[in-house]
């Protein structure tokens, strides 16, 4: 029985056949592979096409690329129906009366416009969603999340100042602000408030800002300094729901805020002009994070009353932080006019204080471990390079 559901399933692929018009100087068919890229999603990987007289008759994966090593995804394997298929849709159609009929793209378009405007005009910008998935490919899904920021409420100022007060000295204040607003509904803490028994879930409001400065000081032609400072904020608020009662009590709201501080310091000397050239810098960053969350609809709900104190109570969380030192050094020297040669030094010191991982090992049989991604552990590292270089003109 096996056999007979393979065979039957082997008559559902047909292999596309070229022109006869289309042949060399010998009469022979003219047959070509064509190295490609699978357009399907963002990975890459690398396809043999076979064109026959012009016509993509069949594919194979390359075995000596890095990234499919001679594999196809069930997906790869059916990409030359995106452009070929003989089931595949090359029109709108509309259901009419329980069948579907062929309608003009503008006709499509208009319908499909209006009908969205009217939804928003009646009911807000929540009452649409977007759901995308991995059956788009790459262009398709540029475009769904191009629409689906479209409705975004969003706000954004930037600053960038060079002052220079004298020729050997200069000051470069920086800053940024930008506030997103994804969802305008179930913001409020209130029982009452509007949206909150049918507010949506997700990444609703999004806030961040930067400030800064860097100095630049040339106190003499052979000899300069580099000097500054970053501060960054990134706010986002989430709604979540327990889903065990699936009940708007027990919604979470949290406001995660994460900050980062970065400083910076160089001194570049010109050892012999042109010729030979030794830099040293330190980079110091450091970088704490937050959750606080809570319950919007909780006064007053039997519900959430019910399951106080267990998981589906929100709860303030610890801090994390952790926090990277690089000093470096580097010995440039110019061999030629367009080449150099350069011995570089440096070391690094990673800490991390993460109550979320510290005390977990991931992957031990038996334990209770929980694997939540990629978890650096601290470390201290010396590096030792020597690299050449090549400056295009």
């Amino acid at each position: 029985m096996g056999a007979g559901i393979a065979a039957s399933q082997l008559t559902l692929v047909r292999k596309a056949h070229a022109a006869d018009a289309a042949k060399g100087a010998d009469g022979a068919r003219k047959v070509e592979v064509r190295r490609t890229v699978c357009g399907h999603c963002s990975v890459g990987c690398a396809l043999d096409a076979v064109v026959e007289n012009g016509v993509w008759v069949r594919h194979e994966p390359v075995f000596d690329s890095p990234i499919n090593l001679g594999s196809h995804c069930a997906k790869g394997a059916a990409v030359r129906e995106h452009g070929h298929g003989e089931h595949r849709l090359r029109y709108p159609m509309k259901l009419v009366n329980g069948k579907y009929e062929r309608i003009s793209w503008d006709t499509a378009l208009s319908e499909i416009s209006a009908k969205m405007l009217d939804l928003r005009k009646q009911s807000g910008p929540d009452s649409i969603f977007v759901v995308g998935s991995s059956k788009h490919n790459n262009e398709q899904s540029y475009l769904l999340r191009k629409y689906d920021e479209a409705d975004r409420n969003r706000q954004r100022a930037d600053l960038l100042l060079q002052i220079t007060p004298t020729e050997t000295l200069t000051f470069t204040p920086a800053a940024s602000y930008k506030y997103d607003q994804y969802i305008a509904t179930g913001l409020q803490q209130q029982n009452t408030g509007p949206g909150q028994k049918g507010a949506m879930l997700g990444l609703q409001e999004a806030v961040s800002w930067s400030a800064g400065m860097d100095v630049n000081w040339t106190p003499v032609e052979r000899l300069t300094f580099a000097a500054g400072y970053t501060h960054e904020s990134i706010f986002q608020k989430q709604r979540s729901r327990n889903r065990n009662p699936d009940d708007p009590a027990l919604d979470w709201i949290s406001d995660n805020t994460d900050t980062v501080d970065t400083y910076h310091a160089s001194m570049t000397a010109r050892l012999i002009p042109g010729k030979l050239d030794l830099k040293f810098a330190g980079n110091y960053a450091y970088a704490l994070g937050t959750v606080s969350t809570w319950n919007p609809n909780a006064n007053g709900s039997t519900v959430y009353n019910g399951i106080a104190n267990s998981n589906q109570d929100a709860r303030r969380w610890p801090a994390f932080e952790d926090s990277l030192l690089r000093l470096e050094a580097s010995l440039r020297y110019h061999f030629a006019q367009v080449w150099t040669l350069s011995l570089n030094y440096a070391y690094e010191q990673f800490r991390k204080h993460d109550w979320r991982t510290d005390t977990i090992q991931p992957f031990v049989p038996g334990d209770s471990a929980l694997y939540l991604g990629i978890d650096q552990k601290n470390y201290e590292a010396q590096i030792v390079g020597l690299t050449i270089g090549y400056h295009f003109r």
